[in-house]
């Protein structure tokens, strides 16, 4: 029986193209890792949604603080506004896809927003980009543009990742009629996470292949509630700080962003929903270094994981050296083992008389040694 989708082979002769079956789950595995543009469905660009960028393959999610992974989503994907996108694949032949996958992806999804700090997601992408011809940086800076900010990125990424708003795809070559009822109830009840069905489709004939590629599930209002959140700016920055806060937890702030503008820095801003934050970047001959950033909830979250990304603290001596200084803050204590990430200080470690000058002064180290070794690759 014909399915009215025709094409010509190479003699000009027209062909019947028929519906063909992936020949694995990890053959249609691949095909979406290479071509995520496949996730945006039948209307990506209605949802504003037409780039994605790929994290990782069987990405692990524990089940408790510290502990090993427990379980493995198919793909990690990240869009524009940092959303992380999980995706779990099923070929239709597969039982599970009924009733199992269902209860899978939830699991995934409510154990990932606990027990992901956004430095595991970071280095995932830095690891699967980096094997192979082209590393991480460049995958990341043609995905943002050239305007793009990568600390603002991974800054909403970790909004997000704190506000459970994520976005989770059941992907399949068919998805049932059972299935996408499930896809639409959870739609209409889970906010601010975003749930909907992806069917790929293959065609094929001789020497011809095509896909098609169908969106399930997603409505109006889902896509306005994913929509991004505010830019925050100093004004309100503060003013969330002062609401939300401890005495003198906006004092810790103010003092912040002066010391910023003193050194003249460039002070750039998040757009988290729940959550506000500034980043001080310091521009030395052409190359960006972000310190630490900032946040409404009255933490201060050392940079380590972007510093370690330039020349002159990719070496673990001068990020230790760093972590020292840091630490000689009374009522201060980073484990030496963070010198790769981003840990948090609570302000009130700052606010006793001289602690905070004494933060400042690690980071005016950082400066000095930018500046003295001014002749070095960034």
């Amino acid at each position: 029986m014909s399915t009215g989708f025709f094409s010509f082979d190479d003699k000009n002769k027209l062909i019947d193209v028929s519906q063909m079956a992936f020949e694995s789950e990890d053959a249609l595995q691949k095909l979406v890792a290479e071509y995520p543009q496949l996730l945006s469905g039948d209307e990506g660009s209605a949802a504003g949604i037409s780039e994605w960028l790929f994290v990782a393959r069987e990405m692990g999610i524990p089940s408790e603080e510290g502990a090993g992974d427990r379980w493995a989503v198919d793909h990690l994907f990240l869009d524009r506004e940092g959303v992380p996108t999980l995706v779990e694949v099923k070929r239709s032949t597969d039982g599970r896809i009924r009733r199992e996958v269902v209860g899978q992806l939830l699991d995934y999804a409510a154990n990932a927003s606990i027990f992901w700090p956004m430095e595991n997601i970071r280095d995932s992408f830095v690891s699967t980009w980096n094997e192979g011809p082209r590393n991480a940086d460049e995958i990341l800076s043609e995905f943002l543009g050239p305007d793009g900010d990568p600390e603002l990125f991974w800054d909403r990424v970790k909004t997000n990742l704190q506000a459970g708003k994520l976005r989770l795809i059941f992907l399949a070559d068919e998805l049932p009629v059972e299935l996408r009822r499930v896809i639409e109830f959870l739609n209409k009840q889970m906010d601010p996470t975003e749930v909907i069905g992806i069917e790929i489709k293959q065609y094929g004939a001789g020497n011809f292949k095509a896909l098609t590629s169908r969106t399930v599930g997603r409505t109006a209002n889902v896509v306005q509630r994913m929509s991004p959140g505010r830019l925050w700016n100093e004004e309100n920055f503060l003013k969330a700080i002062f609401e939300r806060g401890d005495a003198g937890d906006d004092v810790v702030a103010s003092r912040l962003l002066e010391w910023a503008r003193l050194r003249n820095m460039r002070v750039t801003w998040g757009r988290g929903r729940i959550h506000g934050s500034c980043y001080p970047l310091f521009d030395f001959g052409g190359t960006r270094y972000s310190l630490f950033a900032a946040w409404t909830d009255s933490q201060i979250e050392i940079q380590f994981g972007t510093l370690r990304n330039r020349t002159l603290f990719e070496e673990d001596e001068p990020r230790l050296e760093l972590l020292n200084r840091i630490n000689a803050v009374p009522s201060v204590q980073i484990e030496p083992s963070r010198i790769a990430g981003y840990p948090k200080i609570p302000f009130a470690a700052l606010k006793p008389n001289g602690h905070l000058d004494q933060f400042l002064e690690a980071f005016e180290w950082v400066i000095s040694i930018v500046e003295n070794n001014a002749g070095a690759s960034p």
